[in-house]
């Protein structure tokens, strides 16, 4: 993938750019294969917590130092640059709204958790604790995670693996990055953030069998603003496609619906996306609505970011009205570009309205068509469709 970035400047008064973390071209590592590399570098302590005797050969694929902890152990036990795992054994015999703060308090000490289960209730409490939630249909693994220094929180699932322990090794090298290389998943790149309100990453590996990986790295933003009656929210999606060896990738789509009606009762509202119907091209600028205003709310920003679809056409069937945000991405599959890692990279900014909670929820589809390589540049075959289900709220 061949994306750059533009570097903004900070204009005065009203107007800001936020700066994005230049995308690799296909000659290079990935963003997600690098922070992988990074990760391997610095292996942290894992500490397991198991109701279950003789449970070490779980966690012998994680190849670092594994700490197992009791059923009576407690969370308070953990600090800072501990990677925790908490096992489904142990978690099921816990009360989940006490868990979910233990859980939260541990991760406000520096300590990202890894927890295995089967019910995303306890994900949805943390989440209300930590300001996020973010997770795919089916996961295997969950994670949670917060920077004291930068405030901003993580989000982790991953899912689709064929065992326990290739998916485990995928959490504990999220991890085991999140410690390690955090600055490189933030996008500040010296710019205040804080302009635009509390930062969320929400990230996913999703394991497409011998085709490839769908993995995301998506930001959300809730944007400060002057509005007593709703709430803003600005996205920027980060999804790749990672085909393996001997394929290629065909079709991308990012597809996004904030129901009109949130669960908690208030309206929702597609109040503005990119890229809008691009038929092809080099680059896509994304520029988000400069100088938003709207019921009292003055956002006075122009938000932007670049990047490039060489030998990719891009179709734009969002309906604004209707609240669908529907980009695909037609690959020639037969090109370069469909042979290595690539990223897409849209945009939206959500109004809500203030009601029980004010938070942003939504459910997004991220779906791959991959396909075998017959011959190179010539003639491919068995074109399977992959798609990972993802379920957000992002609270003010």
């Amino acid at each position: 993938m061949n994306t750059t970035s533009r570097v903004g400047a900070i204009l005065v008064s009203l107007m800001f750019v936020f700066m994005v973390i230049p995308a690799c071209s296909a000659a290079s590592d990935t963003e997600m294969q690098s922070l992988e590399a990074d990760a391997a570098v610095s292996n942290n302590p894992v500490v397991v917590f198991s109701s279950e005797s003789n449970n070490s050969l779980k966690y012998d694929s994680l190849d670092t130092n594994v700490i197992e902890m009791k059923a009576n152990n407690s969370l308070s036990e953990v600090k800072s640059g501990d990677i925790v795992i908490l096992d489904d054994s142990w978690t099921a015999a816990k009360e989940t709204s006490s868990l979910a703060v233990d859980i939260y308090q541990a991760v406000s000490k520096g300590a990202p958790v890894i927890i295995s289960s089967d019910s995303t209730n306890l994900i949805d409490e943390v989440g209300k604790h930590l300001g996020s939630v973010s997770y795919i249909d089916d996961a295997q693994f969950y994670g949670v995670a917060y920077s004291e220094t930068s405030g901003v929180k993580f989000n982790y699932s991953v899912g689709g693996f064929d065992s326990t322990e290739d998916a485990l090794v995928e959490a504990y090298n999220w991890a085991n990055t999140v410690l390690s290389s955090e600055s490189t998943l933030t996008q500040t790149n010296g710019f205040d953030l804080s302009q635009l309100g509390d930062e969320t990453l929400c990230q996913f590996s999703y394991n497409c069998r011998d085709f490839g990986v769908m993995s995301g790295s998506n930001l959300y933003y809730s944007l400060d603003d002057s509005s007593a009656n709703y709430n803003y929210y600005l996205t920027h999606y980060r999804f790749q496609a990672t085909p393996s060896p001997n394929h290629s990738i065909a079709d991308m789509v990012v597809y996004g619906t904030p129901a009109a009606a949130s669960p908690s009762g208030q309206t929702q509202q597609l109040y503005d996306y990119e890229p809008k119907a691009v038929a092809g091209g080099i680059s896509i600028p994304i520029k988000l609505t400069a100088g938003l205003t709207d019921a009292g709310f003055n956002l006075g920003a122009e938000v932007l970011w670049t990047f490039n679809i060489p030998a990719v056409t891009h179709h734009d069937n969002s309906m604004i009205g209707s609240n669908i945000m529907d980009h695909w991405f037609e690959f020639d599959e037969k090109q370069n570009t469909a042979y290595n890692a690539y990223m897409v990279e849209p945009g939206n900014v959500v109004k809500v309205s203030t009601g029980v909670d004010g938070a942003y929820h939504t459910t997004e589809e991220f779906r791959t068509t991959f396909c075998k390589v017959v011959v190179p540049g010539v003639w491919h075959n068995t074109f399977t469709e992959f798609t990972t289900t993802v379920h957000n709220t992002i609270y003010p």
